[in-house]
């Protein structure tokens, strides 16, 4: 992860991480070096999403790269789970000769809302499950629900 968000309350001048501990550990998977710090006032649909996110890569890709017999970085999982559950294909033809070609190009997750990352999600917990016998745990069961409300 080249990133760490953190979603939180902003009051009086104050901030109140949801998450100190998570983003503290996100922290430490961020190169050394400059940064900028944005604080962004959020929607509930933003802030739902940033959770997401946060339950993805923080629960979901970590316990599946600790499961894994060879060192992987999380953005690589991803990127894994993005070809095997988002690839579509793409075909590029030759008006001339009619010759085509066609990949199976991974969409981005970036694209997906609501029950459609929720889906994702579930296909790679799922995953790992089948393939490592790993219970990845559910979210903050209100997640759910939430998503599900926003619809």
């Amino acid at each position: 992860m080249k990133e760490a968000t953190a979603t939180g309350l902003l009051h009086a001048g104050k901030l109140r991480l949801d998450d100190k501990v998570g983003f503290a550990d996100d922290l430490t998977l961020v190169e050394d070096g400059s940064i900028v710090l944005t604080v962004t006032h959020a929607t509930p649909k933003g802030i739902r999403g940033s959770r997401a996110k946060r339950y993805y890569y923080g629960v979901v890709l970590k316990m599946i790269r600790a499961a894994n017999a060879e060192p992987i970085d999380v953005d690589e999982l991803h990127e894994f789970f993005s070809t095997l559950f988002l690839a579509r294909p793409i075909t590029i033809v030759n008006p001339q000769t009619g010759e085509s070609d066609t990949v199976q190009a991974p969409r981005r997750s970036s694209t997906l809302e609501g029950d459609a990352f929720w889906d994702y999600v579930n296909n790679v917990r799922g995953y790992a499950r089948r393939f490592y016998a790993l219970e990845i745990p559910d979210p903050d069961p209100a997640w759910r629900l939430n998503q599900t409300e926003a619809a």
